[in-house]
């Protein structure tokens, strides 16, 4: 963090390859440098940071120098935010360098010391996680939503940890995605099947009802059970579907009945689906088609329906496997249910729980409920996946990563990104739905991370 009494025209840092004195050496080619970029916010996110300037984008080093951006004002605070990497073969120890702090012409040393703990994170082995990511919203802060850009966006959520909901495809390509699902599949802790929209005719209600072509998705998960076999690998264990038009559906008051009947609708059609799936092969190849890849069956039967709700509802949330309260929606099942709330509902019989995930939009409130505000302290984010862990929770929704507009303005302010922090409705929430910004503004063909 710089922190000058006079204002600075020019500031620079030059790296150099760290070593242990042992003959290990991590090369500067493993290492990244960034400015942080500071967002203004107008409000308060919690009861306890007051509006101001805080650090969120981290924009790569010489990309922000390009632009000038390299400039102190006397009196303020810049950081500079250095990445080291290490991999699985790098030799646990202490390792130290010399980097060179250039201000104004003038050189300061900067010693440096990074401890290298003695074990590797897997590849992959993240908790299962959801971002949605808007394509709409890439034309606006990019200008570019083609499959070239969805494919740098989604290689970017997943070198991070995270599973954005739709494989990248061009068209109507099902063996292209099939083949993109096998590129990505050990790296990815969760896949959204893709569906087409499209009027299905219910006969019991005799009426049609807006939602996924049924049809299709059976077909999709046919294919899908048909690659993994050919391929003698399971690629159904990580499914979910998730149906938007019966997202939130115990919002009565703002949805009406509606969306509780598409609800029912969308988790008996998925089961049916999956039976059906599993009858098929049965019928057609004998049983040890599917059984010739192991898990395949259960997983067949287990796709995850997502149920996506702030409270209860009978009838309708006992009826898919995969609950997903809000996260105060969550809080108030633990208030009733006690703390091990999640592991009863999935040993009662008469429900279809299997996992339990949670979901975060506006409405996380430090430090009462955690979330991704720009104006919370840093440890929050940290702290959702402990919380995920103690209470049993499987998986995260968050409902947007690349918010480049405004909601408010119902989509009509395209180039706000760099200075509105606050884009959604609902008044004060910093830094919501978006964990990234568009590379264009910086000459990137892709997105700028943030902290």
């Amino acid at each position: 963090i710089l922190s000058p009494n006079k204002s600075v025209a020019a500031y620079d840092l030059t790296v150099c390859d760290l070593a242990d004195g042992k003959g290990n050496v991590i090369p500067v080619s493993d290492i990244e440098v960034f400015n942080q970029h500071y967002m203004r916010t107008y409000t308060q996110s919690n009861k306890y940071h007051d509006p101001g300037w805080y650090p969120d984008a981290i924009i790569p080093f010489e990309n922000a120098k390009a632009k000038g951006e390299n400039i102190i004002i006397a009196g303020d605070n810049q950081g500079i935010y250095v990445k080291v990497e290490t991999h699985e073969n790098t030799v646990a120890g202490d390792y130290t360098g010399n980097f060179t702090l250039t201000i104004d012409g003038s050189d300061y040393v900067v010693p440096v010391n990074v401890h290298v703990y003695d074990f590797a994170v897997p590849e992959g082995g993240f908790p299962i996680n959801f971002g949605t990511l808007w394509l709409n919203y890439l034309t606006q802060g990019d200008y570019d939503a083609g499959i070239d850009m969805w494919t740098k966006y989604y290689e970017y959520f997943l070198d991070h940890g995270m599973s954005v909901f739709d494989i990248p495809i061009e068209g109507a390509d099902v063996d292209g995605w099939l083949n993109r699902l096998d590129k990505y599949y050990d790296k990815l802790s969760a896949y959204h099947l893709p569906y087409e929209l499209g009027f299905t005719w219910e006969p019991s209600g005799r009426l049609w009802r807006y939602g996924p072509d049924y049809d299709e998705l059976e077909m999709l998960i046919k294919k899908i059970v048909k690659f993994s076999v050919e391929k003698g690998k399971d690629y159904v264990s990580k499914a979910y579907i998730y149906n938007f038009h019966a997202d939130e559906y115990d919002q009565t008051a703002a949805f009406g009945d509606e969306r509780i009947k598409n609800a029912m609708y969308f988790a008996d059609r998925c089961f049916i689906i999956y039976n059906n799936v599993i009858k098929y092969f049965d019928l057609t190849y004998g049983t040890q088609y599917i059984d010739s890849v192991e898990g395949l069956r259960e997983s067949i039967g287990d796709i995850g329906a997502i149920s996506v709700c702030g409270s209860w509802v009978d009838g309708v949330t006992d009826k898919f496997n995969t609950l997903c309260p809000s996260l105060p929606g969550f809080f108030r099942f633990r208030t009733a249910y006690g703390d091990d709330w999640v592991e009863k509902f999935i040993a009662d019989d008469s429900k279809r729980m299997t996992s339990t995930w949670w979901y975060t939009t506006i409405g996380c409130d430090y430090p009462d409920r955690p979330g991704y505000q720009i104006d919370d302290p840093a440890v929050d984010e940290r702290i959702m996946s402990w919380m995920q862990y103690y209470y049993g929770v499987e998986g995260h929704l968050y409902w947007a990563t690349n918010l480049y507009t405004d909601t408010r303005e119902y989509g009509k302010s395209p180039g706000d990104e760099w200075t509105v922090a606050n884009r959604c409705t609902g008044g004060k929430w910093n830094g919501d739905g978006y964990l990234v910004y568009p590379g264009y503004d910086y000459g990137i063909d892709g997105p700028i991370g943030t902290i």
